[in-house]
């Protein structure tokens, strides 16, 4: 359920983003990078949970965590953005 939540607050960001009135905003691109920066740590947790502690991987898990990956490399190019707004 986190993951969901996590991944629907970026999506909605990211639409919040497309908006013309959204142009120069600096609320855009500094929450879609906390939410990656967020869900990157949160899916690394998840991970060394699995690994270490319960000693077993979920495939959902593994793979909500590569999708986390994708999200996170596709959001970087926001904090060029982001320092373009200074």
């Amino acid at each position: 359920a986190f993951g969901v939540a996590g991944y629907l607050a970026l999506m909605a960001v990211s639409f919040m983003g497309l908006q013309p009135s959204s142009r120069g905003s600096r609320f855009i691109p500094g929450a879609l990078l906390l939410g990656g920066i967020l869900g990157m740590v949160f899916s690394a947790y998840l991970t060394y949970l699995e690994a270490f502690v319960i000693h077993a991987w979920c495939q959902w898990c593994v793979a909500s965590a590569f999708i986390m990956v994708v999200a996170f490399i596709a959001i970087l190019p926001e904090a060029r953005r982001l320092r373009g707004l200074k």
